[in-house]
């Protein structure tokens, strides 16, 4: 797999962070101040378009992101599932309650 840019890291990040690991961009905006939500759709649709991370809607009409199992597969190498435990537990201290 292709190097992934820093940003579309802090994306897959904040994915796998979420307690379902499937976050609206609502949540993955408050993850990231520092982006502004085109940028992290940007990103987000190029991750869907090489088939890192899908888009999904289960029963909720809002547009939710997680790990395809392709994805999960080509990110295995990186480290990102080792800080899982401390990724979710910093989206629990970050995230507004009613999301």
């Amino acid at each position: 797999m292709a190097q992934i840019p820093k940003t579309q890291f802090t994306m897959l990040q904040g994915i796998l962070a979420h307690p379902n690991e499937s976050p609206s961009i609502i949540q993955l905006d408050e993850m990231n101040p520092r982006l502004e939500q085109e940028e992290i759709q940007e990103h987000l649709q190029h991750l869907v378009d090489v088939n890192i991370v899908e888009q999904t809607n289960d029963r909720d009409p809002t547009t939710r992101y997680r790990l395809t199992g392709n994805g999960r597969g080509e990110l295995m190498g990186t480290g990102l599932f080792d800080a899982e435990a401390t990724l979710k537990n910093y989206y629990q201290n970050t995230s507004s309650p009613t999301r």
